[in-house]
């Protein structure tokens, strides 16, 4: 172990003491801190920094003045940078903030955070020692995020993840949710003067060196021994021990000669000399040290000198001994000596315990050397715990590891605690630490969680994310997703596990449960689009493409419209095609559908046309009442929409068509496309839609479908009719039909109008077609209509047509019919000529009684002399003009 080369090193010395706020009292004490730590820093025989490699910043200014300070020295170090600060600290929900002489406690951007600083410290060289020292409240919450890089609020600890940059410590004056204490009246701060005095006086009993980790034990032994706040630290030293000063103990005294050492079992030889005037002291009995201790203790001066005699007994003296001498003071000055037979190890400790249950008057002395070596380092704590039961100890063993855990509650301790356990073999006592282990918040619970996690132990780390679930939904995506896909694979290993089926069962359920819960919430609480875009990223990132679909379904769900486009335009700028097109099914199922065609038009709008064509048809897995609400919210201009659907849905089975239309006709709205697709169906194809109509028993549809096919295609409502009647004596449903074309309505009009049925049996019908049309009709009790159709239409008397119309509705036995076309208006206003020729043309048709009825119909028109002629000609009855036809 070296220290740190001063010409290739820097310091930062930061300090606030004046504050201009009322709510922040001044600080004189930090003045004098830095002051006396400077010089200390830069006395050759402590460090021997030049002048110009510490940086002092007193009462800084702004935020800018510090992080300059520390940027400029993090980037021209080469070895060692260390960086102090003391003032007031304050605690925020983004971890520690360091405050200026300027500092307004209600706006915490006029302070220093102390991510921002360790962003700084961070840029020094990588293979740099790293030391930060903070002496202010609340120091322990820098403790959080460590030096890992990562902010106090999302940084995962990496201290027992074998990820930390080497060679970073982090020394505070107190836990995370406690106060550093500034004594009124002492020159220093509490913390601050007891690190003062180590570098100025030295460290009895060390070596040429101060390493970090005995200025820590050194430090917590003294303000334990003082009942002051106590300080933590965080290492991170991958193979490098941290150096922060030479020893100044013992310079300028003249070393003990080698034949003055001291009688009894030699411990390891000290490096230090030891003082003159301790040396007959030392050479003493256990009640000898005692009585020169009390001796010295009320004298002027005397007190720094008793407590070197106590720390120098502690460190040389055989632990019998020690315990002996124990037995002899008061609690007050135990922790010097416990603090001492610490340091020397686990066997020490042991020994020590052993003499100390042998001794009289010493009852509570075992708790307080278990209680000192709490304050030790992980790994030294195992030690002692491992000794501990091989001597024979189990219940100080127990108590050492829940006093440990008790009073070094913090993340990166407990980690590293849990790691020299495990690498001790001693899973049964980590186990109990895992049991016992607390945080003082859930943000500490989650960075807990996630080392466990990176170390293999999942359930302990489950637990702990359940418990802080509202924290592990607001952390970055990426780290989100570890947590996830952890319980997915968690998940599937339980599956392969020698359990119960039933213990399986409930264990996948519950981790189902529980990933899925955190996704959603975090998908409950993005910043909609870009939040859940950068999700699904680190969800598709992750291989978790399933997943990464369940949010997005989720998204749809929650998301209003716009915000749905515009997440998958955010989706589409990725590349995430299929992701665009799971969203938009997703939201085209969940949201109303008359939002559909917003959907359909965004789509468009992004140049896939295909996609929003499919996204349409996906319609029709919709209700028949939803479907019917879609081809309402299609009105003008959507023409083509509403066609493409109307097509779609035609190419399902009929009975899903014909519901469909039974919600449309209950509807409003004009739905005569869709009517057209089913109406006017070739019979064939009818055919399967009566079949349909028939097994519901449903004559209503059948009667609209008829109808319209009436309005649009008079010739083919004429042959569908006919095919009506001629199914009739087989299937019900068209008697029904039949029966409800001449059903009287409320107001005495048929089911059928005079217009409807003039449409069947007009001019524009195919001849055969309007006979049968006629035919049908008349039998479906429609006589009425057929008969005042017949006579208001419009007729050609000349050619052979009407007459084939006519043979042809007497051929059918309807001579209603026949006599109805004979009397109507067009014919009757026709010239003599025609007329004559038209009853001619009955006559010679065998239609004798139509050609007398037309003769008298016509006799006016033709007059006596010709209807006399004719009737003589074509042997009809001699008729007389009817007064009513004049």
């Amino acid at each position: 172990m070296e220290l740190a080369d001063p010409l290739r090193s820097y310091a930062v010395l930061i300090g606030s003491s004046a504050y201009a706020d009322p709510g922040l009292d001044d600080l004189p004490a930090v003045a004098n801190n830095l002051a006396r730590l400077g010089e200390l820093l830069e006395d050759p025989t402590v460090w021997g920094l030049p002048p110009d490699r510490c940086v002092r910043v007193p009462e800084p200014a702004s935020p800018a003045e510090v992080l300059d300070a520390v940027h400029d020295a993090a980037r021209r170090t080469k070895d060692t940078l260390l960086v102090y600060y003391a003032g007031h600290g304050l605690s925020d929900a983004d971890g520690l903030l360091l405050t200026l002489p300027s500092t307004d406690p209600q706006r915490p951007y006029t302070s220093v955070g102390f991510d921002s600083v360790r962003r700084e410290v961070l840029t020094a060289p990588r293979d740099a020692n790293r030391i930060v020292i903070l002496d202010c409240c609340y120091s322990g919450s820098a403790l959080l995020g460590g030096m890992s890089g990562g902010g106090a609020a999302n940084a995962p600890v990496e201290m027992a993840e074998q990820t930390r940059i080497a060679g970073s410590y982090l020394l505070t004056a107190s836990a995370a949710t406690r106060k550093a204490l500034a004594p009124p009246g002492e020159t220093y701060t509490a913390f601050t003067g007891e690190l003062i005095r180590l570098l100025d006086q030295g460290l009895p009993g060390g070596g040429s060196l101060i390493e970090v980790t005995s200025v820590y034990e050194r430090l917590r032994g003294e303000l334990l021994a003082k009942r002051r706040p106590l300080p933590q630290q965080r290492l991170s030293n991958t193979g490098r021990t941290l150096a922060i000063a030479r020893n100044r103990y013992g310079a300028g005294r003249t070393a003990a000669p080698p034949s003055e050492t001291l009688p009894g079992p030699k411990p390891a030889p000290p490096a230090a000399t030891i003082p003159d005037d301790l040396k007959e002291a030392l050479r003493g009995k256990p009640r000898a040290i005692a009585r020169e201790y009390l001796r010295l203790w009320p004298t002027e001066g005397g007190r720094a000198h008793a407590r070197e005699l106590l720390h120098l007994a502690g460190a040389l003296r055989p632990p019998q001994e020690v315990a002996a001498l124990v037995a002899l003071l008061n609690g007050d000055s135990w922790g010097i000596l416990f603090q001492e037979v610490a340091a020397r190890g686990p066997q020490a400790v042991v020994e020590c315990l052993e003499a100390l249950y042998a001794v009289d008057g010493a009852e509570e002395a075992p708790h307080g050397l278990i209680e000192v070596v709490t304050t030790q380092i992980p790994e030294a704590v195992v030690g002692t715990v491992r000794a501990l039961r091989a001597a024979g100890y189990p219940a100080e063993a127990d108590r050492l590891l829940s006093r440990t855990v008790s009073e070094n509650a913090y993340t990166e301790y407990v980690l590293g605690l849990l790691g020299a356990l495990w690498s001790a073999e001693l899973d049964a006592d980590a186990d109990r630490v895992l049991a016992e282990a607390t945080t003082e918040s859930d943000e500490e619970a989650v960075r807990f969680a996630d080392a466990l996690l990176t170390m293999g132990r999942r359930q302990k780390a489950f637990e702990l994310y359940v418990r802080a679930a509202a924290v592990v939904v607001r952390r970055s995506p990426g780290e989100l997703i570890r947590v996830v896909k952890a319980l997915d694979e968690e998940r599937e290993e339980e599956r392969t596990r020698d359990q119960p089926p039933e213990t399986a069962d409930a264990r996948i359920v519950l981790l189902q449960e529980f990933a899925s819960t955190l996704l959603d919430t975090a998908v409950a609480e993005a910043e909609a689009p870009a939040g859940l875009a950068e999700l699904c990223e680190a969800l598709w990132s992750a291989g978790m493409e399933g997943r990464a679909l369940i949010a997005l379904a989720t998204a749809a769900e929650s998301y209003d419209a716009p915000a749905v486009v515009e997440l998958a335009d955010a989706l589409r700028e990725s590349g995430h095609a299929d992701g665009v097109r799971h969203l938009m099914r997703a939201a085209a199922f969940t949201h109303p559908v008359e939002t559909t065609p917003y959907f359909v038009e965004a789509l468009r709008d992004m140049g896939w046309p295909v996609d929003a064509n499919r996204l349409l048809a996906t319609a029709l897995t919709r209700s028949p009442e939803e479907i019917a609400a879609l081809l309402a919210s299609l009105g003008p201009g959507r023409e083509r929409d509403r066609a493409q659907l109307v097509t779609a849905v035609n190419s399902r089975p009929v009975a899903d068509r014909l519901r469909l239309l039974r919600v449309l006709l209950a509807g409003p709205g004009d739905h005569d496309d869709f009517l057209a697709s089913v109406a006017l169906l070739p019979d064939g194809d009818f055919l399967e839609v009566l079949e349909a109509l028939r097994a519901a028993d449903d004559a209503s549809v059948l009667v609209t479908l008829f109808r319209f096919q009436i309005r649009a295609d008079p010739m083919g409502a004429a042959g569908r009719l006919l095919f009506l009647i001629d199914n009739a004596e087989a299937f019900g449903v068209e008697r029904a039909v039949l029966a409800a074309l001449a059903a009287k309505g409320q107001d005495g009009d048929s089911e059928l109008s005079v217009a409807e049925v003039s449409r069947l049996v007009g001019p524009t019908v195919a001849l055969e077609a309007r006979v049968y049309a006629t035919a049908a009709l008349w039998a479906a009790g429609c006589g009425e209509q057929v008969r005042t159709a017949l006579f208001r239409q419009h007729y050609v008397a000349t050619g052979t047509y009407l007459v084939s119309w006519l043979v042809a509705l007497h051929a059918h036995s309807l001579p209603e019919c026949v006599n109805a076309v004979i009397a109507s208006r067009s014919l009757t206003e026709s010239g003599p000529p025609i007329l004559a020729d038209l009853v001619a043309g009955l006559a010679e048709a065998d239609m004798k009684d139509a050609a007398t009825f037309a003769l008298g119909q016509y006799a006016f028109t033709l007059g006596p002399k010709q209807v006399s002629a004719l009737a003589r000609r074509l042997a009809l009855m001699p008729v007389l003009p009817d007064p009513s036809r004049r």
